[in-house]
């Protein structure tokens, strides 16, 4: 509908060229190829007198990002009690479908029919990119956090369903993003939200985040100034684009906090802190430091990104960088290893 709101505002705007006027060219840049209205024919003249100006060259948007191209057979194994498992809510050759005590291959992400290039693991949701660039979620939904409608009961219940919730269980594509007109390279998720990356650079997310009062909201602009934002208000139900963010490279994503990597470099997140790799492949560390995971010999919390230092790494080149719970791994070519360990 909303495309043919634009077409009909279109073609109105064409045939009052005296009051609105709508360059051919711009025209065709806000609208995919299958809905540009027709050629208007002036005296057996094909095209408009806008059409017949100079058009003005615009730059297209860079490149900066591609997507995997490798299909991928994804396993599971755990406990999804919540479809974080992502097998449907119906048994399979009496496997329960939200246990699986071994691995267990997950058919409804068959690599030939659906194709997953890469998968993002949350607290209790995940989601996946397919090869021909859609976006798909499944698991608890409760924060938003899987961008789509799951208040649907199902029609007819079946006497062979589990207990488990038919629209959570099952991996499904997230509403509007295929409208937006971009060609999405990653998938990031944290404990209660869900972030892709463009081709361009750009970042769409939704869903919220949560600190330890509840959940505190997820678009600045709707809680800012405001003692009680209205619960609707603290979460972001569908894709929304993230302000301020340009020529993104990667997303790496904590339990309530997300990295965006805009230059040549590696970032990490962990439970509460960050590791980054500049350009130089030097570390720099910040966030929580309990448990002196930041390597930077304190358990104060680092408030601004700092380079590590110390004979290990004095004369290193880093090109790796992870975070565990209380401990954070970095490493390089040979000889070089760091390992940073609680205590």
């Amino acid at each position: 509908m909303a495309d043919q709101a634009a077409m009909q505002i279109k073609r109105e705007s064409s045939e009052q060229e005296s009051v609105i006027e709508v360059p051919a060219a711009e025209a065709r840049r806000e609208m995919p190829p299958a809905a540009r209205p027709p050629k208007r024919r002036i005296n057996n003249v094909e095209g408009s007198a806008a059409e017949a100006r100079p058009r003005k060259r615009t730059a297209k948007a860079k490149v900066t990002n591609e997507a995997p191209t490798t299909r991928l057979r994804v396993v599971v194994f755990g406990t999804g009690d919540g479809g974080e498992l992502g097998l449907g809510p119906y048994p399979y050759h009496d496997g329960n479908p939200a246990l699986a005590v071994r691995p267990r291959i997950n058919r409804l992400l068959n690599p030939v029919s659906v194709g997953v290039v890469q998968v993002a693991v949350g607290g209790m949701h995940c989601a996946a990119l397919t090869h021909d660039g859609r976006v798909l979620t499944w698991g608890v939904n409760d924060s938003k956090a899987l961008g789509r409608d799951t208040t649907t009961p199902s029609a007819s219940p079946d006497a062979n369903e589990s207990d488990l919730h038919t629209l959570e269980s099952t991996p499904m594509e997230v509403s509007g993003l295929s409208e937006l007109g971009h060609v999405f390279t990653q998938v990031a998720v944290t404990d209660n939200a869900t972030f892709v990356l463009t081709a361009t650079g750009l970042v769409y997310g939704w869903g919220t985040f949560f600190g330890s009062d509840g959940p505190y909201g997820f678009l600045k602009a709707n809680i800012q100034g405001r003692n009680r934002p209205r619960p609707e208000e603290l979460f972001q139900p569908t894709p929304v684009q993230i302000a301020g963010l340009r020529d993104v490279k990667e997303l790496v994503a904590g339990v309530n906090h997300v990295l965006a990597l805009t230059h040549n470099g590696t970032v990490a997140a962990g439970i509460d802190d960050s590791l980054a790799i500049n350009a130089t492949g030097k570390v720099l560390a910040w966030g929580f430091s309990d448990g002196y995971r930041t390597g930077l010999n304190t358990e104060e919390s680092v408030q601004r990104p700092t380079l590590l230092s110390g004979k290990a790494v004095h004369d290193a080149t880093f090109t790796f960088a992870g975070c565990g719970g209380q401990f954070s791994v970095i490493a390089g070519p040979a000889p070089t290893v760091l390992i940073e360990l609680d205590g």
